[in-house]
């Protein structure tokens, strides 16, 4: 299977190049560099939208495969399915158990294709996968150590923190409704931080 579950309303899928693969602006879309940014690359939300953007069958799948791998221990974390549905939308979560607790994720919806800023090492042999989450208002949102928001670049492609694309050390933490209120949100910037800490023991 190489398409990723949908929500029974359309939703257009956010390419990062401007094709006819159907590209359509989002949250942030035409804004400067983000300062804090030090990873990028290129959103799919298929396989098939990731061949049509130009990139290869093998590479989309293998960036397929290992964000449906990372997914599993990387996707945000809720405490119930009211404020999960709250961030990511109704009928976008699904409930999981993890030793012994259960809790609820929103669904994947997607994978980057990426690197590193200024790492000089990385090549397309090389290049970054993750998986990706999507808000009920649009935001694209990496899973990893951190979850923060990805923000368009003017230069094309998504700007993010690195973390992105580091798994978590030990079992992610659970989020509750005041969690979520206390940041304004997911991804909210409480105190100046601009990601979730998702490294913390629930």
């Amino acid at each position: 299977m190489t398409e990723f579950r949908k929500s029974k309303r359309s939703r257009r899928v956010v390419l990062t190049t401007l094709t006819a693969a159907g590209a359509v602006a989002v949250s942030g879309c035409g804004s400067s560099d983000w300062s804090d940014a030090d990873a990028e690359g290129q959103v799919y939300a298929s396989v098939s939208e990731c061949v049509a953007a130009g990139e290869t069958r093998a590479e989309c799948e293998n960036a397929y495969s290992q964000a449906r791998i990372d997914d599993s221990d990387s996707a945000p974390r809720f405490d119930s399915r009211d404020v999960c549905e709250q961030e990511f939308g109704a009928n976008q979560c699904e409930q999981r158990t993890s030793g012994g607790n259960s809790f609820w994720v929103p669904l994947l919806a997607g994978f980057v294709i990426g690197n590193v800023i200024g790492d000089v090492d990385i090549d397309r042999r090389r290049r970054r996968y993750a998986p990706l989450y999507r808000s009920a208002g649009g935001t694209w949102y990496h899973g990893g150590a951190g979850y923060g928001p990805l923000t368009r670049r003017s230069g094309g492609g998504y700007g993010f923190s690195r973390s992105g694309f580091d798994r978590p050390v030990g079992a992610p933490r659970t989020y509750s409704r005041s969690d979520v209120a206390s940041r304004g949100g997911f991804g909210g910037r409480s105190g100046g931080a601009s990601s979730w800490g998702g490294s913390r023991g629930s």
